[in-house]
């Protein structure tokens, strides 16, 4: 019987011995050019294999890993309806809860909770029509009256919420289990962007009366119908929280979050942020000062967003004699120079504005009186206005009558009162005869 395996086997050695035979008689031109055409061979296979792989495959995220991350500040209430005062609260409520429109990647807004909304030919009423498969993270149903409970705490006085202005002169209505209906006094084409706020269940927070609403320990063990479900948190012999984690809700509504798991953990100083990332022990932290750019090691991907929002100094005229005076106030404006500001103090990463209203929000009007740098220009309204250096100090007063018709000399002072944020907490000395105070 003929074996193909014995066959090989007894021909293996001659059949070796025949080619390393050839491969020596071969002149050097020719074992070269075999050399060439077994190169290109092996060349051309593996550039065939890897362009079927390339154009048969496709990378692409997966399920699963834990993001880490140093957060600033501490978390004290993630409840939309009063973090809005608290950036920790505010970051860490937009995972765990979700409102009725979400703003999408351009800035624009996208409903959310609502598969769709409506809006009447006045601009008055406002209509959302809710998904129907939304739960929360304790396994209820979510429905309209959650929306109606959360408007309802948020327009009453006694729960204190920071938003409430924005929800005055708004009738919330129930039209079915689904769909909700806003009511406005008058037109105001902004009102979208109040809907993104997070929406809160009714039958979690009903029973907890207004005086206990900033107690109840759902602020810190929230139950919410947004991506990400609170697991645990981690307070140490002080009581101040340390951490809190978060897993991925497997019945969220839309998307399932590739990433399974969310730490965070708090820190009071910027620069302790920033130590914490160099030594690897958080994968991102949410705020950098441009002070603290420069600190960061190479191997870091540094994110710059476009907020809407200003900073800005509100001038409490009732209680500041040299502030009622309407030619310090315009002397201000002159004397204050915004670029600088922002070059020295944000490391140039803002935009000057001179609006209330930015300019990428509905209403700007850039018909407006702008106030460049004009030291000189504040040194002679002062002047004028008899604002003057009248004790050879270097500082400006004034000759005032006070309440009892008496005359007295005021300084040029004003107090400056800011919260403790390491941007808004700076030294600079002041043109045109100024004394200032920080409090």
């Amino acid at each position: 019987m003929f074996s193909i395996k014995k066959f090989f086997s007894e021909t293996k050695p001659a059949f070796r011995e025949k080619v390393f035979c050839i491969w020596r008689v071969l002149p050097a031109k020719e074992k070269l050019l075999v050399f060439c055409l077994g190169a290109v061979i092996i060349i051309t296979s593996l550039s065939w294999f890897f362009l079927y792989y390339f154009k048969n495959t496709e990378i692409g995220p997966d399920f699963g890993g834990k993001y880490t991350e140093a957060i600033l500040g501490e978390p004290r209430y993630i409840n939309p309806v009063l973090a809005q005062t608290n950036d920790a609260d505010r970051d860490l409520s937009i995972i765990i809860f979700s409102g009725l429109a979400k703003y999408n990647k351009s800035g624009g807004i996208d409903s959310d909770l609502a598969e769709k909304y409506e809006i009447s030919a006045d601009g008055k009423i406002y209509t959302f029509y809710l998904r129907k498969n939304i739960k929360w993270h304790d396994g209820e149903d979510l429905t309209a009256d959650d929306v109606i409970f959360t408007i309802a705490t948020i327009q009453n006085i006694e729960y204190h919420s920071p938003i409430r202005v924005n929800w005055q002169g708004v009738i919330a209505e129930k039209v079915d289990d689904y769909t909700v209906k806003f009511s406005l006094n008058n037109v105001y084409a902004p009102f979208l962007e109040n809907t993104t706020i997070g929406i809160i269940p009714k039958h979690i927070w009903q029973d907890i009366l207004p005086q206990n609403f900033p107690l109840a320990k759902f602020n810190l063990q929230p139950i919410g119908s947004g991506p990400y479900k609170f697991k645990k948190l981690q307070k140490d012999k002080l009581g101040k929280i340390v951490s809190m984690e978060f897993s991925a809700f497997d019945d969220y509504y839309s998307e399932r979050s590739y990433i399974s798991a969310l730490e965070f953990s708090f820190y009071d100083s910027p620069e302790v942020m920033v130590q914490i990332y160099n030594n690897k022990l958080a994968q991102g932290i949410n705020f950098l000062s441009a002070e603290n750019r420069n600190k960061i090691k190479d191997h870091a991907n540094i994110y710059s967003l476009k907020l809407p929002r200003y900073f800005s100094v509100f001038f409490n005229q009732n209680q500041s004699v040299v502030l009622a005076d309407k030619n310090v106030r315009l002397a201000l404006n002159y004397a204050t120079d915004k670029r600088k500001i922002v070059d020295e103090i944000l490391g140039g990463n803002a935009e000057t504005v001179n609006s209330p209203i930015l300019p990428d929000l509905l209403g700007f009007n850039s018909d407006i009186k702008i106030y460049d740098f004009l030291p000189e220009e504040a040194a002679r309204i002062l002047e004028e206005s008899g604002w003057r250096d009248l004790d050879g100090d270097g500082f400006r007063e004034k000759k005032i009558k006070n309440d009892k018709k008496e005359e007295e000399i005021v300084p040029l002072e004003i107090t400056l009162a800011t919260t403790n944020w390491p941007e808004l907490l700076f030294e600079e000395k002041l043109g045109a005869g100024w004394r200032k105070n920080y409090c």
